[in-house]
């Protein structure tokens, strides 16, 4: 889902995963790490943020939809490196995909969970006029509804550990509007609204919830705009430059961690100072 379309024809069944992480008895040290589950990891903010936590010290389970060449691209590229790694597929617009990945990784890791890091989401560009009902549920379901069911999942895990954190990736439309992207901006507005709501009801079992609104940022999302408006919109950002996904990686980093122990139910705009011009 995450910068993804519909899926493919020969994709593998929902919640298949392919085993690339060491059991108990082989590694102990590598299962007592931390899990960090992300979603829409095919995506170039999902790729950037599994490298980053995998560097970081989690073990990760990669999800994704329809993007399975790079979902498996960079599971190859990561367990190169030593990383303890499992992908799995789910439709996560369901409640049923959401309960899959959990599923999947107990199945992988077992119970607990450090992190959970919602990416999944696609954007829609078009007069509300021309927005169909087909298109408006489909945005609602790929960024919003995706996380409130994968929150929903993995709150067990999370309230049974009595810590963690869960990051919801947003985007500054949701906090200003964007024109010809009603649908969108509507949606990720939603996600700063469960960020908030979920942080003040999980807060008094030690576990937060953040969330992160990106600006423009370079990768295959923005690939609906040319080469000029691209141009345009680097030029309204008071850094006069587009941001990268790794810029964004480095934030959810920090919010998983310690040094952010006591920050939760924020909104972090990362936009180069594009809503300050």
């Amino acid at each position: 889902m995450a910068d993804e379309g519909s899926a493919a024809i020969g994709q593998p069944a929902e919640g298949r995963a392919t085993m690339t992480v060491p059991r108990p008895a082989d590694n102990a040290r590598a299962d007592n790490k931390p899990v960090a589950v992300i979603t829409g990891a095919s995506g170039d903010i999902g790729r950037a943020v599994a490298r980053q936590l995998a560097a970081d010290g989690y073990r990760l389970l990669l999800h994704y939809y329809s993007s399975e060449a790079r979902a498996y691209d960079l599971r190859a590229e990561l367990v190169s490196q030593n990383y303890a790694v499992e992908v799995c597929r789910a439709d996560l617009r369901t409640s049923t995909g959401a309960r899959v990945l959990a599923e999947c990784k107990n199945r992988v890791f077992g119970p607990g969970i450090g992190c959970l890091v919602n990416v999944a989401g696609h954007s829609h560009y078009g007069l509300l006029q021309d927005t169909s009902d087909e298109i408006w549920r489909e945005v609602m379901a790929a960024n919003l509804d995706s996380a409130f069911y994968c929150c929903r999942a993995f709150l067990p895990d999370f309230v049974a550990e009595k810590a963690g954190s869960i990051v919801n990736i947003s985007s500054i439309w949701g906090v200003s509007g964007a024109s010809l992207e009603a649908a969108y901006s509507t949606a990720k507005a939603g996600l700063i609204g469960l960020t908030k709501a979920l942080a003040r009801e999980l807060g008094p079992s030690g576990i937060r919830v953040n969330c992160i609104a990106p600006g423009v940022i370079e990768g295959r999302m923005n690939e609906v705009h040319d080469e000029a408006t691209l141009a345009e919109l680097a030029s309204q950002t008071a850094l006069e430059r587009l941001g990268k996904p790794e810029e964004i990686a480095s934030l959810v980093s920090v919010l998983v961690s310690e040094k952010s122990s006591y920050l939760t139910g924020q909104v972090l705009v990362a936009d180069g100072g594009f809503l300050n011009r």
